[in-house]
């Protein structure tokens, strides 16, 4: 909820100024994109601009680009239980939303793991 939301906007704060941003529960990225278009574009600066420093903070962590066959842009988040969650890229207007969703994503996952 909205501890989520706040304790995310501060690790995009603190990403966006080069600091180490270890993911509590998210293990790999997987972009899948159309061959050209807006959504591949936002999906390759994503990546792009993140995927490298969140390898740099997350040893295990994984990213993946493929070509969509039914032309269907996503950007499928897997967690460290095997569960994954996929998400659309067409609601995104930058690529730093994307990564606030993710990192939002990130507590909110670990959040749930720890009630149960």
């Amino acid at each position: 909820g909205l501890l989520a939301v706040a304790m995310s906007q501060r690790r995009l704060l603190r990403v966006m100024l080069g600091a180490p941003t270890p993911l509590r529960v998210i293990e790999s990225l997987r972009a899948v994109a159309p061959r050209e278009g807006p959504e591949r574009e936002l999906l390759q600066k994503f990546l792009d601009r993140n995927a490298p420093m969140l390898q740099h903070s997350n040893a295990r962590f994984a990213v993946d680009f493929e070509e969509s066959a039914d032309g269907q842009p996503l950007l499928h988040v897997g967690f460290s239980d095997e569960s994954t969650q996929v998400l659309n890229p067409v609601l995104y207007r930058s690529s730093h939303h994307m990564l606030m969703r993710v990192l939002e994503i990130d507590e909110e996952k670990y959040i749930e793991s720890q009630e149960m």
